[in-house]
């Protein structure tokens, strides 16, 4: 049986970004103030028997109000938890853990590399280091087989633009209508693109397939299996 839940949140907000994708902003009622390292997350109970993550796409520095952004496609226990959720129903869920977060101390370059809804720990990971004026560089590719699975790309961007220590490389899987940037594999593009990648930090976030492939290829270019982190979404 699941932990019992020691955290609740009343919802302050819904919104859907796309037809399968919405953000749930959590107003903290017990914990008034949620402490959390960028990049963890919450697990909800939804039923005896089953719980699930949900990373917080927030800044640690937001504590009273939470966000999270879920993918409702896959139309299980989860989906239909979040589609039924409405403004001023209360969740309760268990606290912070996850470890797909920058390593302590180091100041590395960091390389991420996300897939579809496996961006969202990566934007409370950049709000963060934004509020500190990037100490160190990072460099996020990003691929999603549609612009509207492209999740918070005009947010990176103006980031990309605000900060020379943040790149950003966004890239679709397959062409879309409203698309003009680049089509094809990030794989590919980060294989092509980052070189030797001795004394980086890496963090990898999206399905298994894509998480495998990158963690091989960053083994390949000289990162220590120890400084590599990943979670695999599906």
């Amino acid at each position: 049986m699941p932990k019992a839940p020691s955290c609740r949140a009343r919802v302050a907000a819904v919104r859907w970004l796309d037809p399968v994708l919405l953000e749930v902003d959590l107003a903290m009622i017990e914990p008034p103030e949620l402490a959390f390292d960028a990049g963890q997350w919450i697990a909800i109970p939804l039923g005896e028997k089953t719980v699930r993550p949900y990373s917080m796409a927030s800044p640690p520095s937001e504590r009273r109000l939470i966000r999270l952004c879920v993918d409702v496609k896959p139309g299980g226990s989860g989906s239909r938890y979040f589609r039924e959720l409405g403004v001023g129903d209360e969740v309760r869920f268990q606290p912070p853990l996850g470890t797909l977060t920058l390593i302590a101390d180091s100041t590395a370059p960091v390389l991420m590399v996300a897939e579809e809804v496996g961006v969202v720990p990566f934007r409370s990971i950049l709000l963060a280091q934004a509020e500190e004026g990037f100490p160190r560089p990072m460099m996020l590719y990003f691929t999603a087989p549609t612009l509207g699975h492209l999740l918070y790309d005009a947010e990176f961007r103006a980031l990309g633009s605000r900060h020379q220590q943040f790149r950003y490389r966004p890239m679709l899987s397959a062409p879309d209508p409203g698309w003009s940037g680049e089509v094809g594999s990030v794989l590919a593009a980060v294989e092509r693109e980052a070189g030797e990648l001795r004394g980086h930090d890496a963090l990898l976030c999206g399905g298994g397939d894509l998480v495998k492939a990158a963690r091989e290829l960053c083994l390949a270019r000289g990162i220590e299996r120890k400084r590599i982190r990943y979670e695999k979404f599906w």
